[in-house]
Order: C-alpha cells, then sequence, then structure tokens
C-alpha cells in the first residue's frame, strides 16, 4: 500500500507546484517519489512472484508484460488527455490518482494476504496474524491466475500461498546448532553475507544494469538531438516521442515473451552488447546524418525488443536457477541493477545529448560537452 501513497504524493506534488506554487525543485522532488515508488513496487513484486515455485515463470513474464505495457499505456495517457482533450498537465496528472486507487484495490483483492509457516512450530500465520485452515481451504488464488498448484515445495492456500517447509526448517536448525553447515534462510544471515550473496547475482546483474544504462543514455541523451530538420525543436520533440512509442512497443512485446522463448545466459550476455552498439550508431549517426530519416523508427523498435528481452529472461533466470530459499531475496536485490543503469545514464545522457547540440549548433544544453 505505500507504493499507492507514494505515487499518489507524486502525481500531486508534481500537479501542484507546476500550476499553483511553481517550484522546479519541489516538482522534482515529486518525480523521485514516483521512482522511489516504481522501484519500491517493482522490487516486492518481483520478489512475490518467486513464491510461485515451477510457476515462476508465467507470474515474472506477466509483471514483465504489465511493466512494458504501462510504457505505451502511459504515452497514450498524456496523449489523449494532455493534447488530444486539451486538459492541463496538473490536471491530467491529478486524474492520473485513479490509478493508485486502482494499483491499491488489485493488490488488496489479489496479492495482499498470504501465509507462511513458522519456524518453531507447524501452525500456518497469515500477514493478518490469523491462522490459516489449511486442510479445508480452496485454490481460489491459484483459480484466479490460472496457477498450478503441483510444485513439490509449495502450496497455494486459499487466497494465500503456504510454504510447506516444516522438515526443511527442522533439518537447518539442528544442522546449523550441531554441524555449523550453511544457513539456508536469508533472515539469519548477516550484513556480510547478504552482501555477498547480492554479488554473486553478477551474472544476472551486469546485463541488466548495461542494457538499461544504454537504451536510457540513448532516450535521454541522443534521441533528444534527432530531428528533421535538427535545428528544429518542434521536429526534434516530434522524433523523441514517436521514438518512444516504438521503443516501448518493443519493450512490451520482448517483455510479454517469457513463457515463449528463454533466452541462454550466453544470449542473455549478448543482447546488452548490442545494445552499446546501438548507442554508438545513433550517437554516430547524430553527428553525421548518414541514415538521417523517419525510419530511424525501426531501430529505436529494435533498441525496446532488447531492452525487454534482457529484463524479462535475466529474472527468469534468476527463479529457475537461483535456490528457493534465495529466490525471493535474490529477484528482489536484482532489481537494484536496472535501477543503478538507469541513474548512471541520465547522467551521461546529459554529456551526450551536450556534445551533439554542440556538433549540431544547438543551444540549450544543461551541462558543457567535455570533448
Amino acid at each position: 500500500y505505500s507504493g499507492a501513497i507514494l505515487m499518489s504524493l507524486s502525481f500531486c506534488s508534481v500537479a501542484f507546484f507546476s500550476s499553483v506554487y511553481k517550484s522546479t525543485t519541489f516538482e522534482l522532488c515529486g518525480v523521485a517519489l514516483c521512482s522511489l515508488q516504481g522501484g519500491l513496487g517493482e522490487a516486492s513484486l518481483l520478489a512475490l512472484g518467486g513464491y510461485f515455485g515451477n510457476n515462476g515463470t508465467k507470474c515474472l513474464t506477466a509483471f514483465s508484460s504489465g511493466t512494458g505495457l504501462a510504457g505505451l499505456v502511459g504515452f497514450a495517457y498524456m496523449m489523449v488527455l494532455n493534447q488530444w482533450m486539451k486538459l492541463t498537465f496538473s490536471n491530467t496528472l491529478l486524474l492520473g490518482n485513479s490509478l493508485s486507487v486502482a494499483y491499491a484495490f488489485i493488490f488488496w483483492k489479489y496479492l495482499s494476504k498470504y501465509c507462511v509457516e513458522k519456524v518453531t512450530g507447524e501452525s500456518v500465520i497469515c500477514s493478518d496474524g490469523s491462522p490459516a485452515d489449511v486442510n479445508g481451504a480452496t485454490n481460489l488464488l491459484s483459480n484466479k491466475l490460472n496457477i498450478g498448484s503441483n510444485d513439490d515445495t509449495t502450496r497455494i492456500v486459499g487466497e494465500m500461498e503456504y510454504e510447506s517447509s516444516t522438515e526443511l526448517w527442522r533439518s537447518q536448525q539442528s544442522s546449523n546448532k550441531n554441524s555449523g553447515n550453511a544457513i539456508e534462510n536469508i533472515a539469519l544471515l548477516s550484513f556480510k553475507q547478504k552482501t555477498m550473496l547480492v554479488l554473486s547475482l553478477w551474472p544476472y546483474m551486469v546485463p541488466l544494469f548495461l542494457v538499461y544504462c544504454a537504451e536510457y543514455a540513448l532516450m535521454s541523451g541522443v534521441w533528444t538531438a534527432i530531428g528533421f530538420p535538427t535545428d528544429d525543436e518542434a521536429a526534434r520533440n516530434s522524433f523523441y516521442q514517436y521514438s518512444g512509442w516504438l521503443y516501448q512497443l518493443g519493450v512490451f512485446l520482448s517483455r510479454s515473451s517469457g513463457t515463449i522463448f528463454q533466452a541462454s545466459m550466453t544470449t542473455l550476455w549478448i543482447m546488452p552488447f548490442l545494445q552499446v552498439a546501438n548507442l554508438i550508431f545513433f550517437y554516430y549517426n547524430a553527428i553525421s546524418h548518414f541514415w538521417y530519416n523517419w525510419s530511424l523508427v525501426i531501430v529505436c523498435f529494435y533498441v525496446g525488443l532488447l531492452g525487454g528481452g534482457v529484463y524479462v529472461n535475466g529474472y527468469i533466470r534468476i527463479n529457475a536457477e537461483v535456490p528457493k530459499w534465495k529466490r525471493e531475496f535474490a529477484l528482489s536485490s536484482a532489481s537494484v541493477a536496472d535501477s543503478l543503469g538507469i541513474a548512471v545514464a541520465d547522467i551521461i545522457g546529459l554529456f551526450l545529448q551536450s556534445c551533439l547540440y554542440k556538433a549540431n549548433g544547438i543551444g540549450g544544453s544543461i551541462v558543457s560537452c567535455p570533448i
């Protein structure tokens, strides 16, 4: 529910400080709240997807597809209400609070109640503190989401998930006390052990970081300097808008492909370097104009396909390859990689834009080109 609250605060703060009391500083604080909400929601829902065991591929693909669709819907939302219906920017944002309500309702209706078996006993305690009726429960959540419950370690109980791990807990408690064997419970790990666990996820996190860094540097830095003609601000804005549309379409399609195609680890690593090649291509093209017309949006679509492909396949591979007791923590922790990639890309993008503006004789860059 904190995600819904942050989302609403973001909409309201940006709307208020962009119209009633104009303050760029507080507007940016509202943007930061939106980013905080997105990161918190992503980490939480990715971790929740790991609860579904062998059906994690379906859950993670559904989540990834939803994030891809959000990009398309977000573009359409602003275009329809702000540009076509001529609503003010602030009113368009305030109407976005309906999304916050929908977010909270869906979470409450389908995902908020779950239960796990406690370490010290055989009872099953739900998230609201009530005991679960394991024997008499029906698989309501399984039916709603069309998710099976045949995983050998997980059962869906009523509108919640029941992790049947009594024997695991008993054996691990005994082994931890008597033989000093490795702990198989995230809650019992020290800070150092958790840090080492995060670092061990580098085969998945590096591709996520790299692909996000490259594509967001493209969007924030390079595509803003392309237009037909380049010195026309309206033309640059138009290209940026349509390149974003095609990019988001590619992201949506590739993030929806997780149940159809799973990339190998080799392919997962190749895709980010192809994205870096796209960054180099667009940067050089924005200077030389050797291929400079609207057909470039086809390559923008390809950029989206690569970014979405790395995203969905990275998390699917974590779900499939990381041991179950690490899965929730791993899925949540790996999401830091794409967030860090975006942050680094935003800084790089400022300088790329500055250099391209300088090369094309365009004013208005925020920073100075270092070359």
